[in-house]
């Protein structure tokens, strides 16, 4: 059984796991399903791996680069390895050592990182597990000797993560969570239908299909007065300069960009928020980001952003670097 634990990727990546099975929650996958799902996660990340850049399907390994940077699928030298990236992505994927014989063995088992369930051996770092550190940085994990200890169906929903984020109109990854698990599974769903379509029909860029801002506020436009606060994440794993940007999105907010999706331009509020260099959701989320935006962007931009109305509530944003 996949549990939802408190991390919003893994969270994420559980109902993403759950559309690959076509089930209703992650709590009713079991052993087999797991099993076919790390499959299709197998069977994508060998094709992709496979790949010349610009070749179709290539979009799918940028993101894959972007999650899970110097795993097997993305990793400079994976073309010289003769063991197939599927078989490879299969090895950690698969089931936990047994306990006892860990244990017999010598070594250590603690509680799933993420889930807190008993029984995991396995340790991840930077590669696998978006935005940890690196496996080899031991004093910055020193509990678990480095790496992260997760059990298997954390470490599938990990890997499913690709499939339930978008991509923003920046490259960023995108990743929505909610405590409500109904917004939280539709907000999923949303982008996974662009992920299989981006998947079926070989893309080649992200730009090829919607932002994820825009699909978030078609989904939040669909959904009108039915509104639950949202945690956008924008996110990179990269070797270089990871990041994590953080924005609450309340109900009153969504449920003005919802009213706004129906009765306003919005191509013209898209390019006055453009001209702010901001996404509508940005300037709703954020009213200090809205206060900026007002007193510098074009004055014929100024009664077109005035629609955004502004939230009445504290900035709760976020904006960090990922720490190494």
């Amino acid at each position: 059984m996949l549990l939802l634990s408190h991390h919003p990727f893994q969270r994420s990546g559980a109902w993403a796991a759950a559309l690959l099975a076509g089930l209703s929650h992650p709590g009713l996958l079991d052993g087999d399903g797991l099993d076919r799902v790390a499959a299709r996660i197998a069977e994508d990340c060998e094709r992709a791996g496979r790949l010349a850049k610009g070749e179709p399907g290539w979009a799918w390994l940028v993101r894959l680069a972007g999650m899970y940077p110097q795993s097997p699928p993305v990793h400079p030298s994976r073309a010289k390895n003769p063991r197939p990236i599927g078989a490879r992505v299969l090895d950690f994927l698969g089931p936990d050592p047994d306990p006892e014989r860990v244990a017999e063995q010598g070594g250590r088992v603690w509680p799933c990182w993420m889930c807190q369930a008993p029984g995991a051996s396995i340790r991840w770092g930077k590669d696998r597990l978006p935005l940890a550190d690196s496996a080899q940085h031991i004093n910055n994990s020193a509990v678990y000797s480095g790496g992260y200890p997760l059990c298997r169906p954390c470490r599938i929903a990990l890997w499913a993560l690709p499939y339930g984020s978008a991509t923003s109109g920046s490259g960023m990854n995108v990743t929505v969570g909610c405590w409500d698990e109904s917004i939280e599974r539709a907000v999923t769903t949303a982008y996974f239908a662009v992920s299989e379509q981006a998947l079926a029909e070989g893309w080649t860029s992200w730009r090829q299909g919607p932002a994820a801002e825009d699909l978030l506020w078609r989904f939040i436009a669909d959904r009108g007065s039915e509104q639950g606060q949202l945690d956008v994440l924008r996110w990179s794993n990269d070797n270089r300069d990871p990041r994590l940007d953080s924005r609450i999105l309340s109900p009153a907010a969504a449920r003005r960009l919802a009213e706004l999706h129906r009765t306003a331009d919005t191509a013209e509020l898209r390019r006055a928020a453009r001209t702010a260099g901001h996404h509508p959701l940005d300037l709703a989320a954020d009213p200090d980001l809205f206060a900026q935006a007002l007193a510098t962007t074009p004055r014929w931009a100024v009664p077109v952003l005035r629609s955004l109305g502004g939230d009445p509530q504290p900035s709760t944003t976020v904006r960090t670097p990922a720490t190494r």
